[in-house]
């Protein structure tokens, strides 16, 4: 993760936490036997 030393640094961790939720659930759903 490239540092980030200006006020969107904020957002930015904001995004990047949303996108890794939604990856993690993705992979429950994968993970789950079908």
């Amino acid at each position: 993760m490239p540092p980030y030393h200006s006020q969107s640094s904020t957002k930015y961790n904001e995004n990047f936490i949303l996108s890794w939720f939604i990856f993690e659930i993705i992979l429950i759903i994968f993970h789950l036997p079908i």
